[in-house]
């Protein structure tokens, strides 16, 4: 059987703004060269994480539209391979 890839570096500097009311951008360094993609996860407010998002490889930025205004939004992100994920 052929050697796996190691799994991705973890991305940094993860970072949002608001663009408009109910939209949150965030961008982050794509720290990897095997990336299959990144996988974004969002909480509200003080609830659990859950998957919103696989982007593409090498995918530095993110648009979460349609949001609740005065509501609280956490994001955290991680790379995947076929390896498995990064460290968040």
């Amino acid at each position: 059987a052929p050697a796996s890839a190691p799994p991705s570096a973890a991305p940094t500097q993860l970072t949002g703004s608001a663009p408009r009311y109910d939209q949150i951008k965030i961008k982050w360094k794509d720290n990897s060269s095997n990336e299959d993609g990144f996988l974004i996860e969002r909480k509200t407010g003080t609830g659990e994480f859950q998957p919103l998002m696989l982007t593409y490889a090498d995918t530095t930025s993110y648009n979460d539209s349609l949001l609740a205004p005065s509501t609280a939004y956490s994001y955290r992100i991680r790379a995947v391979n076929a390896a498995g994920k990064s460290a968040y």
